[in-house]
């Protein structure tokens, strides 16, 4: 990601022509990268009994290494905007090492936020599981890639998109496999209201040393209003064979059936449809497996 002020006219209607950038809108993205505001505060205490690493992220990149044999969970908060400036992670797994990371964005909603992650599991047997909840920033710009080097290594990204008002989330993910035998899983959640956007653009890449790789890749998109746009753009690039890789993306609106069934029994119309979206982003929650941290995300999501 490039800064932004030296970009021309001419330059940002190239970039639309790049499939990295299709449906970005740069307009609010250059306007958002230009505001300020204070950081948001978040109250950490509801946390006290996690055995996840706490990290507030100030705007620094990180490199992080997790030894073999080795485990490793980590909470990151990202609570300002990143101006024209994208925030870097690296994390490199080694043999039989296990990783579960979250992370929390929930920036100021008049500020842009950007960044790049790469995770990547280097060593035979290597485990990574992240989770990404995004609810704040006006315009919210993430690459992740997650990267299979070594044979029987596991990498599952789950990330959650709850926007609304103008707020734009623009996702784009890769899938490497580079060797044989290894597995990755991608799920994204987005729900929508009001008039917000959100735009994936995800790939799966399986090199011509990549057979028996299984990837799958999906993007589910829960509209709750009828001003919301939601661009989805699954792909597959595989260069060897015998191999189990799956891509596919959604967009549905509340089930009217599951609605009426709730209240038919007495629920309150708005708590009927807050159970459901509730249901919709469940799937990725409970990927966590520290209880105390996934009533924590759904108390600030919900």
């Amino acid at each position: 990601m490039k800064a932004f002020e030296n970009f021309s006219r001419e330059r940002l209607d190239a970039l639309r022509l790049d499939e990295n950038w299709r449906f970005s809108q740069f307009e609010k993205l250059l306007a958002a990268a230009g505001t300020t505001a204070p950081a948001t505060t978040v109250d950490l205490s509801a946390l006290a009994g996690t055995d996840f690493e706490i990290v507030t992220r100030d705007g620094s990149d990180r490199h992080i290494a997790v030894p073999a044999g080795t485990q490793k969970k980590m909470l990151e908060f990202i609570v300002a905007g990143t101006g024209e400036k994208t925030l870097t992670t690296e994390i490199e797994a080694g043999e039989n090492a296990t990783l579960e990371r979250v992370v929390v964005q929930c920036a100021p909603r008049e500020v842009a936020v950007l960044t790049a992650d790469t995770l990547v599991a280097a060593g035979t047997g290597a485990s990574i599981k992240t989770l990404f909840v995004n609810i704040g920033a006006a315009y919210t710009r993430s690459a992740l890639t997650v990267c299979a080097r070594a044979e029987h290594c596991f990498l599952s990204a789950q990330i959650v998109n709850c926007v609304a008002g103008t707020q734009i989330a623009d996702i784009r993910t890769r899938q490497i496999h580079e060797v044989r035998r290894s597995v990755s899983r991608l799920l994204c959640k987005n729900v929508l209201r009001d008039s917000a956007t959100t735009i994936f653009g995800g790939n799966i890449v399986v090199t011509p040393d990549g057979g028996e790789t299984a990837a799958t890749q999906s993007c589910n998109n829960l509209s709750l209003g009828d001003r919301t746009t939601a661009h989805a753009m699954p792909g597959l690039e595989i260069d060897a064979n015998d191999v189990q890789c799956s891509h596919g993306a959604t967009n549905s609106s509340l089930d009217f059936e599951q609605l009426f069934y709730l209240l038919q029994r007495g629920v309150p119309e708005a708590v009927a449809r807050q159970m459901l979206v509730q249901a919709f982003v469940n799937q990725s929650l409970e990927t966590v497996g520290d209880p105390i941290l996934a009533e924590f995300l759904r108390e600030r999501i919900f």
